[in-house]
C-alpha cells in the first residue's frame, strides 16, 4: 500500500515527466504560420505606408551582448534582457544564433522572436520570416517548418512596407510574372517607383525598360532569375524562366531553357536538368551544348547516364565550328577535346605505372594569358608558363623543375620521374597557357602533339 508521501512524490515525478515530454514535443514540432488570406494583402503599393527603419542603436546594444562574451548562457541572458526591453535586433540574434543552434534547437521559439520583431517594425525580421516560409531556411540554415507561400508573400510585403529594399524588389518581380500572386503590371510599376527612390539598381534598370519594350523587361527578368537561382530560390527562379520561355523572343527563350537546367541541378533533379540541357542545346544554345558535352564526358555519373566520349567530342566539335559561339566557348571546346585525347593516349601508353620520364618539346613562343603578351621561351616567366604544365600551387610536384636549352627549346623536367597524377594537359591552368605547337614525349615516345 502506497502511503500519502510516496503518492505525492509519484504525482510530482509524473508531472515533471509529462512536462519534459511536452517540452520535447514542442521543440520537435514544426513551425506553422498563422493563416493569411492573399486577398487581404496590400499588394498595390501605398507610398504613405512605406517607412524607413533605423536599428543602429539596437544593433550596437545587441552586439555588446554577443561580442566579447564567450559563454553561450551569458550571451543568451544579455540578449533576453534586451529583447524584453523591446530590442528587435536582440530578438533576431536569439532566433538565428541561439534558439536555432542549441543542442536541442527550439525552432518555435525562434519563430516567436522573429514574429515579435517583425510586428514591432523590424524589416530584417520580416524578410527572414518570408525566407523561412518560402524555402525553410534562414542564412542557409534549415529550420523545421511547414512551408507556406501565402505567409511568405505576407512577410515579404511587411518587409517591403518597412523599407527593406530586397523585399521591394522581390515584390516587383513577383507581380511582373504572377508568382504566388496575380500578375499586375500597374502594381509592379508602382513598387518599382518606390524601390527606385530607395536607390534600387533593379528598379533603375526597369524604369528604362518599361519605357522601352517588353523584350527589354524580359532581359532584366532573366538576370533576376539568375539571381534567384544563385540565392537558392529555385521555385521562384523556375517560375521566372517558365515565364520567359512563354513570353520571350527565341533568343531569350533559349537562354531561359539553359537556366532551367541549372535550376533543376540546384534542386537535385538531374533527369529534368538533362532534359532541359538537351532541349536548349537542340535549339542552338552554344553554352548548353558545351555543358551537355561536359555531362557526357565528365558529369555522367551525377546525371545517372553512361559516359559517351564520342558524343561529347562531337558536341565539342560543333561548338568549335559554330560561327555564333564566343571565342572563349570555342577555346574551352578545343581544350576539352585535347584533354580527352590526352587522357586516352596517356592511359594507353602509361597503363598502371605511377612514374615515367617525361619531356616537353616546345617549338613556339609562350603565351602568358594573365599578361596578354608573348614571351620568348628562355624568359623566366616563360619558364613559369611551362611549369604550369606540370601543375601549379597545391597540385604541383615539389620536385618538378623546368629548364630550357636553345632552339628548339627542349623543356626538360627534373628529376626524370614524376607522379602521373601531377601531369596535366596544357590549357587547363587558369593563368597560364602554351600557344603554338607542342609535343609531349613519355619514355621517348610521342604522346600527343597539337597545333593551335
Amino acid at each position: 500500500m502506497i502511503n500519502e508521501k510516496k503518492m505525492k512524490n509519484l504525482v510530482r515525478a509524473l508531472t515533471i515527466f509529462c512536462a519534459v515530454l511536452t517540452l520535447t514535443a514542442c521543440s520537435d514540432k514544426k513551425i506553422t504560420a498563422d493563416n493569411f488570406d492573399i486577398k487581404t494583402l496590400k499588394l498595390n503599393p501605398i507610398n504613405s505606408e512605406v517607412t524607413k527603419w533605423d536599428a543602429s542603436n539596437q544593433k550596437q546594444q545587441a552586439d555588446k551582448a554577443i561580442y566579447g562574451v564567450s559563454e553561450i548562457k551569458l550571451r543568451k541572458k544579455g540578449l533576453l534582457e534586451l529583447a524584453n526591453n523591446g530590442n528587435t535586433e536582440a530578438m533576431i540574434f536569439l532566433a538565428t544564433d541561439i534558439y536555432s543552434k542549441e543542442e536541442k534547437p527550439n525552432f518555435n521559439e525562434s519563430y516567436k522572436m522573429l514574429k515579435k520583431a517583425s510586428e514591432q517594425g523590424n524589416p530584417r525580421a520580416s524578410k527572414l520570416l518570408s525566407d523561412l516560409f518560402s524555402v525553410g531556411k534562414i542564412y542557409g540554415n534549415e529550420y523545421k517548418v511547414i512551408l507556406n507561400p501565402t505567409a511568405s508573400v505576407k512577410y515579404a510585403l511587411d518587409a517591403a512596407y518597412q523599407g527593406n529594399l530586397e523585399s521591394q524588389e522581390q515584390i516587383i518581380f513577383m507581380q511582373l510574372i504572377g508568382y504566388r500572386v496575380d500578375e499586375n503590371l500597374d502594381n509592379a510599376i508602382g513598387w518599382t517607383e518606390i524601390a527606385y527612390d530607395n536607390k534600387s539598381k533593379w528598379a533603375y534598370r526597369l524604369m528604362g525598360a518599361f519605357r522601352s519594350s517588353e523584350d527589354a523587361v524580359i532581359d532584366i527578368l532573366i538576370d533576376y532569375g539568375e539571381k534567384a537561382d544563385r540565392d537558392h530560390q529555385y521555385d521562384f527562379a523556375k517560375s521566372i524562366f517558365e515565364y520567359v520561355i512563354k513570353k520571350g523572343n527565341s533568343t531569350q527563350s533559349n537562354l531561359a531553357m539553359g537556366w532551367m537546367a541549372n535550376v533543376y541541378v540546384g534542386m537535385k533533379n538531374y533527369s529534368e536538368a538533362l532534359a532541359w540541357t538537351k532541349k536548349s542545346a537542340n535549339e542552338g544554345n552554344v553554352g548548353s551544348k558545351l555543358h551537355l558535352a561536359k555531362i557526357y564526358n565528365e558529369l555522367y555519373k551525377a546525371y545517372g547516364i553512361n559516359r559517351d566520349v564520342a558524343l561529347a567530342k562531337g558536341l565539342y566539335s560543333e561548338v568549335i565550328t559554330n560561327s555564333s559561339a564566343q571565342k572563349w566557348q570555342q577555346e574551352a571546346a578545343k581544350v576539352a577535346i585535347i584533354s580527352i585525347n590526352w587522357q586516352d593516349e596517356k592511359d594507353k601508353l602509361i597503363g598502371n605505372r605511377k612514374s615515367f620520364e617525361v619531356k616537353v618539346i616546345c617549338t613556339d613562343e609562350v603565351y602568358l594569358k594573365s599578361r596578354n603578351s608573348y614571351i620568348p621561351m628562355g624568359d623566366e616567366k616563360g619558364m613559369m608558363a611551362v611549369e604550369a604544365f606540370y601543375g601549379m600551387g597545391a597540385d604541383r610536384d615539389p620536385n618538378a623543375h623546368a629548364s630550357f636549352s636553345k632552339s628548339p627549346f627542349i623543356c626538360n623536367l627534373k628529376p626524370s620521374t614524376i607522379d602521373v597524377s601531377r601531369l596535366e594537359v596544357i590549357g587547363r591552368d587558369s593563368n597560364f597557357k602554351l600557344n603554338g605547337r607542342y609535343i609531349v614525349k613519355i619514355d621517348g615516345k610521342n604522346l600527343y602533339s597539337a597545333i593551335k
